[in-house]
């Protein structure tokens, strides 16, 4: 008897343990495919929008630094295209660092160039000065454009003459592999062509 019920439990432990390994098999299996969807769809999204330049048009009127009186409008900063950095107050800072890091991984000058700028609606006052060693571009009206009026988060894009959006860029923390590749793309397709 004993022998028979120390046989039902080993054979029941087997086929527990087996159950278990079949179903983590299909758990990983089921995890790597949605982590392989997830990377491809972002990366067929940066390919789609740097190829395809998207455009949305942009409300022109800007403030710049803490200067609140006199209201510019971006085509008199604009010479031929400009590579623009939306964010908001509500970014984490650590992820505002970690661009600004690849920001300048790839423009090592990009404090001194005019064809970089940083664009936020709702950043302190005191930073508005000097962020990163440039000054921010802002509404008074709080609205950018249609893409951008509900974003909080950072997004870059390429903005011409006919204050035209092209090439939007969604940034996300998990893959700055993605920041890097778009801004090598735009700094050979638009800024550093001769």
């Amino acid at each position: 008897m004993k022998t028979y019920i120390l046989y039902i439990i080993t054979t029941l432990l087997i086929v527990n343990i087996g159950l278990f390994m079949i179903n983590i098999y299909k758990n990983k299996q089921i995890s790597q495919n949605s982590l392989y969807d997830y990377f491809y769809s972002i990366s067929r999204k940066k390919s789609e929008l740097v190829t395809s330049c998207e455009l949305q048009a942009i409300n022109p009127f800007f403030y710049i630094g803490k200067d609140t009186i006199k209201n510019i409008n971006i085509k008199d900063v604009i010479k031929e295209k400009i590579l623009c950095f939306y964010f908001s107050s509500h970014t984490c800072p650590p992820c505002l660092d970690n661009i600004r890091d690849l920001i300048e991984k790839i423009f090592p000058n990009y404090k001194e160039r005019n064809d970089i700028i940083f664009i936020s609606n709702d950043m302190e006052f005191r930073l508005l000065e000097n962020f990163y060693e440039k000054p921010i571009f802002w509404n008074k009206n709080k609205k950018l454009g249609p893409a951008f009026e509900k974003s909080e988060t950072p997004t870059f894009f390429i903005l011409d003459k006919d204050l035209q959006a092209k090439c939007v860029f969604i940034a996300d923390k998990m893959t700055p592999e993605y920041i890097e590749d778009y801004l090598q793309i735009i700094k050979q397709r638009f800024l550093d062509k001769k």
